[in-house]
Formats: C-alpha cells, sequence, structure tokens
C-alpha cells in the first residue's frame, strides 16, 4: 500500500532522518494543540452511542482515529475529506462513492487481507505486478486515494499544516513523500482504533482497574463539566502515570501486530550460537516475546501494575 514509506524501505542516512521529522511533527508537544479536537471527537463518538444504542465499536475507533490524525494532518482541510466523495470500486465491481476517510478504512482492511491470502505467499508476482483481483482493483483503488490526498493537501489554504511539511520534504522523492504522509494516516489510524477497543474491552472486563483509572484521571483534572478543556494539557497527561501502564499492558496483551518489520543482517554474526549470514532477513517475534514467562510475571493476566516500578509485578 505504501512501498515508498519510511517503514518500509532500507534504512540509512535519509530514512533516519524521515523518521526523525515525523516524532518531532508528531510529538506530544506539537500534537497538544489539537487536544480539543480529539475531545470533541470523542464526544461526537459518544453521543453516537447513546443514540444508536448497539454499534460497530472498531468502526467508530476507526473514524475517530481518522479525525483525530487527519485534524493534526491537514488542520481545517478535514472538511474537505468529510463532505466530498470520491469513486471507489467494490469487490463485487461496483463502483461508489465514499469518503476518503471510508476509502482509508476500507483500503487499510484490503490490504490486510492480502498479508493473509494464500496467494500472496504462493503466487507473490500476482500481488507484486496487480495481475489480478483482489491485487489489481486494490492497487488502482489505492492509487486513486493517493492522487485524492494529495490534491488535498496541495490545495490547502493552511501554509503550516503538517501534510504540507510531508509533500514539501526535500531529503526524499515525490513518491516517498507522499507515502510518509499516507503512512501516518495508516498505522496511525488502524493500530490506534484497535488498542483503543482491546483497552476498552480490558477495562471492561476487570472493573477494579477501571475504577483506580477513573480515581487518577478525576485526582488530575480529568472531569467533565466547565473548564475541561483548560485543565487538559502536556503537564497534566503526563502525570497519568496509572494511564500510562493501562495502555502499556494493552499493547502486550493484545500485540497490534504480531512480528516486527524486516531487518537485514549486514554481516556473518552468531545469535545464541545460530550462525546467521550476512544478507539473511529475519524479523522479532513479538507476541511470544510479551507472553514469556521469564520476562513476565502472570504473563496471561492483564496486570497494568507490571509496568510500576514499585509494584510487586515488576521484573
Amino acid at each position: 500500500m505504501i512501498p515508498h514509506g519510511f517503514g518500509i524501505q532500507k534504512t540509512n542516512t535519509k530514512t533516519i532522518q524521515r523518521r526523525k521529522n515525523v516524532t518531532t511533527w508528531l510529538g506530544l508537544n506539537g500534537a497538544s494543540k489539537f487536544i480539543p479536537h480529539m475531545v470533541e471527537c470523542c464526544e461526537s463518538i459518544l453521543d453516537n452511542m447513546e443514540e444508536e444504542g448497539t454499534i460497530d465499536l472498531m468502526h467508530e475507533m476507526n473514524s475517530l482515529t481518522f479525525n483525530v490524525f487527519v485534524k493534526i494532518m491537514l488542520g481545517d482541510d478535514i472538511k474537505k475529506l468529510e463532505s466530498t466523495l470520491y469513486p471507489y470500486t467494490n469487490p463485487d465491481g461496483k463502483v461508489e462513492n465514499i469518503t476518503l476517510k471510508e476509502m482509508l478504512i476500507r483500503l487499510t482492511n484490503a490490504y490486510v487481507q492480502h498479508y493473509i491470502n494464500p496467494l500472496t505467499f504462493l503466487m507473490p508476482f500476482l500481488n507484486e505486478y496487480h495481475l489480478v483481483n483482489p491485487y489489481k482493483r486494490d492497487y488502482k483503488n489505492n492509487q486513486l486515494f493517493k492522487k485524492y490526498i494529495k490534491e488535498v493537501v496541495e490545495s490547502s489554504d493552511n501554509k503550516d499544516s503538517i501534510g504540507k511539511k510531508f509533500l514539501n520534504n526535500e531529503d526524499c522523492t515525490s513518491e516517498q513523500r507522499l507515502d510518509d504522509m499516507i503512512a501516518i494516516m495508516v498505522a496511525g489510524t488502524e493500530t490506534t482504533s484497535h488498542s483503543l477497543v482491546s483497552c476498552l474491552y480490558y477495562l471492561d472486563k476487570h472493573p477494579d482497574i477501571k475504577e483506580k483509572l477513573k480515581k487518577e484521571l478525576e485526582k488530575e483534572g480529568f472531569i467533565k463539566g466547565e473548564g475541561f478543556l483548560a485543565s487538559i494539557g502536556v503537564d497534566s497527561i503526563q502525570n497519568l502515570t496509572y494511564l500510562n501502564c493501562v495502555i502499556k499492558e494493552t499493547l502486550r496483551c493484545d500485540t497490534v501486530i504480531q512480528d516486527s518489520f524486516d531487518y537485514e543482517c549486514s554481516k556473518d554474526t552468531t545469535i545464541c550460537g545460530v550462525p546467521i549470514p550476512k544478507g539473511s532477513h529475519f524479523r522479532v517475534d513479538l507476541v511470544s516475546s510479551h507472553y514469556d514467562d521469564k520476562k513476565w510475571l502472570q504473563p496471561k493476566e492483564f496486570i497494568p501494575e507490571r509496568f510500576d516500578f514499585e509494584s510487586e509485578f515488576y521484573k
């Protein structure tokens, strides 16, 4: 979906700088000014839940994270994405006019399906050259999505938006600039929404943990009502130590991705007695490491305190 993105290409001086740009532009200090918009998006989701009763929480969280990330990336130009419709070819071959938000959600899910499709591994050339569906159809949709996103950013009146910074980055090619920007939208939207749903699930299953977290939020001034937004800032967020533990434990228990990106061995080496020739590709198994009982106490249990240095569960 984003073959030229900074997370896909081999590490070198330029890719390292591109990654540093992302952390600088999207770090907590830089993104904190968008906290009111984040709260507004959350309140909108809650209103929908109250009105509809039963909802698709994953889809709602996808919408929430998309709105937040796009607001940070494009500023007020998010209105263009919410109102304008674009053609998208569905699996049944019918063309439907949808928003770019919905297009991103569908494309992300489509490319996830590529990852688990046996044809991707048995006959990789079908995917590489987009010879048959779903690869051919999804590639076409993806190219159109990139074209539309680029047009929105280029026509933006917000000269200081982070989207502009991506597209004006002279340290990389035009394909890399666009893919870097979309990488944040894709990775940020899908992974964050997944983790949000998982976190809500674990809190619902463990009311004692939810109550402890609620008390910490209230102590730091996170109480809905007059002055709520004024009390939220970088300092108050960084004081939420138990929330930090809950988030880390959620990511440990329900890992968003099963393994890391590819690593390539730059020279012949040996790890734990296993010889690894130069040029070998390998990945880190995240799930196994997160449930290793040699590293974690009661690894199958949801225990946020394991990330508290003073807790008996810290190891």
